[in-house]
């Protein structure tokens, strides 16, 4: 597993409480990864860092519906599961908005799984929500929207269990 994912995913929440390492399905590490992965399946995963074309339908319908739940929280400022349970979510989406306005990309590549059924997001659910948001794939009334700066293609690490 290559470095740069423990440094900006793993490494951070291990220092929550109730995360801790290794990630196992007794630890809080279940509501991260899902039940059925631990280190042992990160670890056998194929990884890769790529240019990839960002758009909803190379997702998976559960990670969507996370994104847009953030939308409605941090944009339409609506009480959600997210709004309620993540204090500091509405400013990391806006300074991850800040970052994509100034410099077109992520402030860091999200972290994806592919699977049979589309793109797993494993972290980075805050920069999706900011990319499709100053893209344009949410309709709303705002001059800064598209952001004509923010760019299709993002530096992503894309994992499969078969060669990439």
């Amino acid at each position: 597993m290559p470095a740069e994912i423990i440094d900006i995913w793993l490494e951070p929440l291990s220092r929550r409480k109730n995360v801790g390492w290794p990630p196992t399905a007794e630890n809080d590490w279940r509501f991260i990864l899902g039940r059925e992965r631990d280190l042992t399946y990160l670890q056998s995963l194929k990884w890769k860092r790529v240019e990839l074309e960002i758009k909803p339908s190379l997702f998976i319908k559960r990670d969507i519906n996370i994104i847009v739940e953030l939308y409605h929280s941090y944009v339409l400022e609506e009480t959600t599961i997210y709004s309620l349970s993540m204090s500091d979510g509405k400013d990391r989406f806006q300074q991850c908005c800040s970052y994509l306005k100034k410099h077109g990309v992520s402030p860091k590549p999200v972290i994806l799984e592919q699977t049979t059924e589309g793109i797993h997001v494993f972290d980075g659910y805050h920069r999706l929500c900011a990319f499709f948001y100053l893209y344009g794939y949410f309709k709303i009334e705002n001059d800064e929207v598209p952001c004509l700066n923010v760019l299709p293609n993002q530096e992503v690490w894309l994992s499969s269990k078969h060669d990439l």
